[in-house]
C-alpha cells in the first residue's frame, strides 16, 4: 500500500472511485456547453423567448444528462458490483437499508453535481469559459482540497513512529513481570482461594497461572495505547470533516464507506469482536493447562477435545442506525450541497434568461 503511490489510489476502479471522481468529471465534460453552447449558437434565445419556466427547463437539462450519464456508468457499476462480491458473502445484517442509503447518498451528489454543471454554464456565453471554470472547480473539490485536507489533518495531528507504537506495546505486554504490588495481590488472592501459604501446595499448575494474569493485567494497557491512536485518527477526521465543507467529495466518501462498512469505526468494531474472541481462548487454554497439566507442567499436550471445544469466531456487525449520529454531518453536508447547487443552477439560468430577454 505504501508502494502504491497517489495515481494508485486515485485510480483504484471501485464502484465509490467511478461515482466519486470520475462521474463528477464527465458529468461536467457533459453538461459544460448545455447552456453556454446554446448562447454561443444563439438557440437560447428562441428558448427564452418561448417562456419556458427556469425550473422546467433545468429538469430537462438534469433529466438528459441522467439519461446520458447512465449509459456510461451503470454498465460500468454493474461489472465492478459484479467483480467486487463474486466469492464473497454478505455479512451485513441492515444491507438493505445500507443499500438504499448509498443509492440516496450518490443520487443527491450527482444531481447536485450536475446542477453546479448547469449554473456554471448559464454563467457564459462561451463553451469556453464554462469548460476552464468547471475543470477548476473539479480539480480544485476533487483532487486539490483532499488531498490537502488529508496533508493538513497529518500534520496537525502526525502517526507515531511505528517503532514508537512498537515499543508502547512491548511495554504493555511486558508490565505484569514490572509490577510487583500486582504480582503479590494475585498470589494472594490465589492462595486464599486454594487455602495454602505458597506456590508448591497449590493444587494448579503455577505457571498457567502467571500466564493469564499476565494476559488480564496487560489488557487495559493494550486498550489505552490504541484508545489514543483512536483518538488522534478522530482528530485528524474532525479535519477532513471540515473540509468537506468545501470539497464535499470527503462528506460523500465518508458517508458512503459508513454504509458500505469499511471506515475505521466499523474496522474498530470488527477488531474488537476479534480480539475478545482471541481473550476467550487464551484463557480457554491457559486455564486447561492450569487445572489438567499436572506433573507434566509446559510439556503437556492437550487431547482433541479441547480444540473442538473452542467456538468458531462470530462476528456480529453494527447496525447503522446505531452509528447514524457518526455520519450525520457528512449527511447534512451533502443536503446542503444538494440545497445550493439547484438553488445555484436556478439562479444563474433565470438570470440567463433576464439578460437574453432584455
Amino acid at each position: 500500500a505504501e508502494d502504491l503511490g497517489d495515481a494508485g489510489r486515485m485510480a483504484s476502479l471501485s464502484p465509490a472511485w467511478i461515482l466519486q471522481f470520475a462521474a463528477p468529471l464527465f458529468i461536467f465534460l457533459m453538461l459544460y456547453g448545455s447552456i453556454a453552447g446554446e448562447r454561443e449558437a444563439g438557440t437560447f434565445r428562441q428558448v427564452a423567448a418561448g417562456g419556458v419556466r427556469t425550473q422546467s427547463f433545468l429538469t430537462g437539462k438534469l433529466a438528459g444528462a441522467a439519461a446520458s450519464l447512465g449509459l456510461v456508468i451503470v454498465p460500468a457499476l454493474v461489472i465492478a458490483l459484479i467483480t467486487a462480491t463474486r466469492g464473497t458473502q454478505a455479512v451485513l445484517p441492515d444491507a438493505t437499508l445500507r443499500t438504499t442509503g448509498l443509492a440516496l447518498a450518490y443520487l443527491v451528489f450527482l444531481i447536485a453535481t450536475g446542477a453546479l454543471a448547469i449554473g456554471v454554464s448559464a454563467l457564459y456565453s462561451e463553451k469556453r469559459g464554462a469548460l476552464l471554470t468547471l475543470a477548476a472547480i473539479w480539480a480544485a473539490s476533487f483532487v486539490l482540497i483532499p488531498r490537502l485536507a488529508a496533508d493538513a489533518a497529518l500534520t496537525a495531528y502526525p502517526e507515531p513512529p511505528t517503532s514508537q507504537l512498537e515499543e508502547d506495546l512491548k511495554t504493555a505486554s511486558n508490565a505484569y513481570y514490572k509490577d510487583t504490588a500486582y504480582r503479590e495481590a494475585e498470589d494472594k488472592r490465589i492462595f486464599a482461594e486454594y487455602g495454602v501459604d505458597n506456590v508448591e501446595d497449590l493444587p494448579i499448575d503455577y505457571g498457567a497461572f502467571t500466564l493469564q494474569s499476565s494476559e488480564e493485567h496487560a489488557h487495559p494497557l493494550f486498550e489505552a495505547v490504541y484508545a489514543r491512536l483512536d483518538e488522534l485518527h478522530d482528530r485528524q477526521e474532525g479535519i477532513l470533516s471540515a473540509a468537506s465543507a468545501v470539497s464535499p467529495a470527503l462528506a460523500l466518501n465518508a458517508l458512503s464507506a459508513g454504509l458500505s462498512g469499511t471506515d475505521r469505526i466499523h474496522q474498530n468494531a470488527f477488531l474488537d469482536g476479534a480480539e475478545a474472541h482471541r481473550r476467550k481462548i487464551i484463557k480457554q487454554l491457559n486455564e486447561d493447562l492450569m487445572y489438567n497439566a499436572g506433573e507434566a507442567g509446559y510439556g503437556y499436550a492437550a487431547g482433541e477435545e479441547l480444540w473442538r471445544s473452542i467456538e468458531d469466531f462470530s462476528y456480529d456487525p453494527p447496525s447503522f442506525l446505531s452509528l447514524w449520529s457518526r455520519y450525520a454531518q457528512s449527511a447534512f453536508t451533502l443536503l446542503i450541497f444538494l440545497i445550493a447547487a439547484l438553488a445555484f443552477s436556478g439562479w444563474s439560468v433565470a438570470r440567463a434568461q433576464k439578460r437574453i430577454a432584455s
